[in-house]
């Protein structure tokens, strides 16, 4: 099918698939396990979507905690990062969500899953993407999303510090250029019920990295690995901080330095929002 021009800020390429699995490890245990809205049995699903699947990732880890006769599809504006190799969904297909499903997908799933995509949707096409993905869902059928915040908050939960900040008007400023959403966690609740979704509940959780890791009850090893993880969109930001004239890749070095020097000593958390919503009867 033809796509409008994909708006997506991040690479699709190995290294970054590779980046989007260690970015669901550590998502994973730092929501203590959690798949989906803790409202969510997916004991008591038959028919589940990933929808924007990517690399697959939470679709094999959510197969294992399913009924075993549950069937799941998977979708995604690009096959890319999907590792056809080791497939794991029973049906995969190319859906640009904020195009209209085909018919015959219309109606067809208990539970709908999708996450992270502040960095693939404008704001405008927030309602009618998570309405097009509502099509397909069954009467009373579930829409699970979860969505970030880009704003980086200190490891200590209070104040400011130059080291976060400097990034948070780099990516604040990468947004707004691209119409996208930069707390994209605060909004997503008001963009489902704009979709019609009804019943729509929200738990907030937070991510951390660095020294924040720690804090609850992660391996020292965590520190490292996950500053090696938010590093890996680095490279983007770099780009990003270059093209736009706010400083040369030099300066940027620098900074990304101190940067990751502060998040070894005190750390850094990123908000993320967990909803559900109900497809009316």
């Amino acid at each position: 099918m033809a796509v409008e021009k994909d708006v997506y800020v991040l690479p699709r390429n190995p290294t970054e698939a590779e980046r989007l699995h260690a970015q669901h490890e550590h998502y994973t245990r730092s929501f203590g396990g959690l798949l989906v809205h803790p409202s969510i049995d997916l004991q008591e699903y038959r028919s589940i979507l990933d929808c924007c699947t990517g690399t697959g990732a939470w679709l094999r880890d959510a197969r294992v905690a399913s009924h075993a006769g549950a069937t799941f599809d998977a979708c995604d504006q690009s096959l890319e990062q999907y590792e056809q190799n080791n497939p794991v969904a029973d049906q995969v297909y190319v859906q640009d969500i904020t195009k209209p499903f085909p018919a015959d997908l219309h109606g067809k799933y208990d539970l709908v899953h999708q996450r992270l995509l502040t960095a693939g949707i404008r704001r405008d096409q927030w309602p009618t993407a998570i309405a097009n993905v509502a099509q397909t869902l069954k009467p009373g059928g579930k829409l699970t999303l979860t969505e970030l915040n880009l704003e980086l908050i200190r490891g200590a939960g209070n104040g400011t510090s130059e080291h976060l900040e400097w990034k948070n008007e780099l990516t604040r400023a990468w947004w707004k250029k691209a119409n996208l959403v930069h707390n994209c966690a605060d909004h997503i609740p008001d963009f489902m019920r704009e979709a019609g979704l009804t019943d729509v509940q929200a738990i907030r959780l937070r991510v951390p990295y660095g020294a924040a890791c720690l804090l609850i009850g992660m391996p020292e090893v965590s520190v490292d690995s996950s500053i090696r993880l938010y590093g890996g969109v680095s490279p983007a930001l770099k780009r990003q901080w270059v093209e736009s004239g706010t400083g040369t890749a030099e300066e940027y070095d620098a900074k990304q330095a101190a940067h990751e020097e502060f998040l070894k000593s005190e750390g850094m958390w990123m908000d993320v929002n967990m909803v559900v919503g109900t497809k009316p009867l």
